[in-house]
């Protein structure tokens, strides 16, 4: 349990976290856990799905439960002065969840369609090849349910999950808002002290693939009028001591939509409208990616931006003499980025100490900011060889 005082507004938010998600469901079906959570949603043993909308209206509240890779979670907000009935609702769908049938089979039509539509997205089918390629047999490498995956679905598969995976023994509770720690405190205990259940059986994966050397997968698409382009390579997660400089130096990089690389494809070259890389931080081993859709003409010139050190560097260069409040307001922009992302609920606490001003983590920004090209270079390194040696730095480090 995680409780953080923020008393700007009389509003608090939490999330109530399971530690499965679909890697640990993966056996039974892709995915499983997505759609178990969506249906979690949808009513309990005590209240309708129209009951629940109504109950939290009441009270001013948003409720919402999702699943991923690693976690399963149930995410709400709303006003401190109706924390105890907003957390007896949360409580009920953790413990209470019914999977009504007519419900269950509603969402599963839904997600069938979304699984067709995605089939017809170049993103989409870029993002699923990518996991393959970097994970292998790995649950990891699973992102999406195929069509006869998602029409074998049962309501029996979910309620499975459902026992199996949100139990108190498998859940984090982080709490951030207008509250007084030791009142919410009571109110938690008052509200959840009588859950009980064990702990998940612990489960083995097979090691995800290890790809070496610069390759290409190509992913036919007739008549396509434009070309999504996604390179990417393993990396570390968040408990690597270099997490923070990584995601700085990613938004440096292109992360934000100010960053060296939306200038330079999208701003200089206009070969694009949202390219875009992200650092992402699986349980078991993170990955790094860059991505872009590029009108066919412009292919090869868009590939010879993103992987070309030489080129990449001058435009760095280019960069910093006509943004030069980069290098003096820099620091101070993207150290504000962190405190937002602190203040902004959960995934805040994860990453950083009480206070993100104090020496220890300044002195890590500042060494994060210093981007004369070092950390810059190492993550192009990775992603233009994602090969292991010794020369290159990002893999050696991060790969």
């Amino acid at each position: 349990m995680i409780l953080a005082e923020s008393h700007s507004i009389p509003k608090f938010h939490g999330q109530l976290i399971f530690l499965s998600g679909n890697a640990a469901a993966a056996d039974r079906a892709p995915g499983l856990a997505e759609m178990t959570a969506t249906v979690v949603r949808t009513g309990t043993q005590r209240r309708a799905s129209r009951q629940l909308e109504e109950d939290l209206r009441s009270i001013g509240a948003d409720l919402s439960t999702e699943a991923g890779s690693d976690i399963s979670a149930i995410t709400f907000t709303g006003l401190s002065e109706f924390a105890e009935p907003l957390l007896d609702l949360v409580h009920e769908l953790a413990r209470e969840a019914s999977f009504p049938e007519g419900e269950f089979e509603r969402e599963r039509r839904q997600k069938l369609e979304e699984v067709k539509l995605n089939r017809t997205q170049p993103s989409s089918l870029a993002g699923e090849r990518l996991r393959k390629v970097l994970f292998g047999a790995h649950p990891y490498s699973q992102v999406s349910p195929s069509e006869a995956q998602v029409a074998a679905y049962k309501r029996e598969d979910l309620q499975s999950v459902y026992r199996e995976f949100y139990t108190p023994q498998n859940a984090l509770l982080l709490l951030v808002g207008d509250f007084e720690p030791q009142e919410m405190l009571k109110d938690i205990k008052k509200v959840f002290g009588s859950w009980s259940g064990n702990k998940p059986p612990a489960k083995t994966y097979a090691e995800p693939a290890n790809p070496r050397g610069r390759r290409v997968y190509l992913v036919h698409m007739p008549g396509a009028v434009q070309t999504q382009i996604l390179a990417g390579c393993h990396a570390i997660t968040r408990k690597h001591p270099d997490w923070i400089k990584l995601g700085l130096t990613n938004t440096l990089y292109g992360g934000a939509f100010n960053s060296r690389l939306v200038m330079n494809i999208r701003e200089d070259k206009g070969y694009t409208y949202s390219p875009r890389s992200s650092v992402n931080a699986l349980r078991q081993r993170g990955y790094f990616s860059v991505s872009a859709a590029v009108r066919n003409e412009v292919v090869a010139a868009s590939l010879t931006e993103l992987f070309a050190p030489d080129l990449m560097s001058r435009r760095i260069k280019a960069f910093e003499q006509h943004y030069p409040w980069i290098a003096s307001e820099g620091l101070d922009y993207f150290r504000s980025r962190v405190t937002q992302g602190r203040n902004d609920a959960t995934e805040g606490l994860a990453l950083l100490p009480a206070s993100p001003r104090t020496p220890e983590v300044t002195e890590r920004l500042v060494g994060a900011v210093e981007f004369k090209c070092d950390i810059l270079w190492s993550i192009l390194d990775a992603i233009a060889a994602a090969s292991g040696d010794a020369g290159s730095r990002s893999a050696g480090h991060h790969g």
